[in-house]
């Protein structure tokens, strides 16, 4: 993808996210696909006046869709209220491209090529693991992602996931999976403490597991979570968790493991 930039204002960032869970004609009852579809990211290089980006494709028989995030430098900073009405002061303001929607008898024709391989490793938690999670609160560390609904991610037959955790003080980290939650004690402060969880582990409002790790959609880490009831239900809700204590925790390699 190639991006043209407007030279007149300083540029801060620029970010590029693509995905093939696009679908053509969408109507109401895509709502569950479109709010959990999946935005991987690419980091552009500037060449000359452009800046390019690389797209390593999933698949050519699955239409790829496409844009840029192009961050500039305000004149003076600018306050506002965004998410839950909360206040922010910005310093930078966004401007996105039109959305591409290349379909897969283009991708074919142009003679894209595609990598299928599926992987174990989630998250290394490399630097801009970021761009690929998501918050409604950014000031607050806990993050989503929707990349364990992605075919490239999905959980092979018999999975447990495993991540690695090290927090300054004891404190509890709550995964949660569309709705279920494993409630995690870290006792080990300064150290890299391991966590391994099966799908029995996940439990929902009324303490039922999670069936499994297919077709899941949504991963959070997280220090508490609200368990809800399903619509209809006159279960009253209840949090898992707590406030978290200390500086914000560090990750390491969240990912599949088998005993295969």
């Amino acid at each position: 993808m190639t991006i043209q930039t407007d030279n007149s204002q300083p540029v801060r960032s620029i970010d590029v996210f693509y995905t093939h869970d696009g679908k053509a004609n969408e109507t109401a009852s895509d709502h569950d696909d479109v709010i959990n579809r999946f935005w991987r990211h690419s980091a552009p290089n500037r060449r000359g006046d452009v800046w390019k980006a690389k797209l390593p494709l999933r698949s050519v028989d699955k239409p790829l869709w496409v844009y840029a995030n192009v961050r500039y430098e305000l004149n003076e900073p600018v306050s506002g209220a965004g998410y839950y009405y909360r206040i922010y002061l910005a310093s930078q303001f966004n401007v996105s491209s039109l959305l591409q929607k290349v379909t897969p008898e283009q991708l074919k024709s142009a003679g894209a090529k595609s990598s299928s391989d599926r992987l174990l490793m989630i998250e290394p938690f490399n630097q801009g693991w970021q761009k690929e999670w998501f918050s409604y609160t950014p000031d607050t560390w806990p993050r989503a992602t929707h990349k364990v609904g992605d075919d490239q991610w999905r959980a092979p037959d018999q999975a447990s996931l495993a991540l690695q955790v090290r927090c300054s003080e004891p404190n509890q980290l709550v995964v949660m999976i569309d709705g279920f939650a494993a409630v995690v004690d870290l006792q080990q402060p300064g150290q890299w403490q391991d966590i391994v969880l099966n799908a029995s582990d996940f439990r929902n409002l009324i303490d039922e597991s999670i069936p499994g790790f297919d077709n899941i959609r949504e991963l959070k880490l997280s220090d508490a979570e609200r368990l809800n009831p399903a619509r209809g239900d006159t279960t009253k809700s209840r949090m898992v968790g707590k406030a978290w204590r200390g500086s914000d925790p560090e990750f390491q390699n969240l990912r599949w493991v088998t005993t295969q």
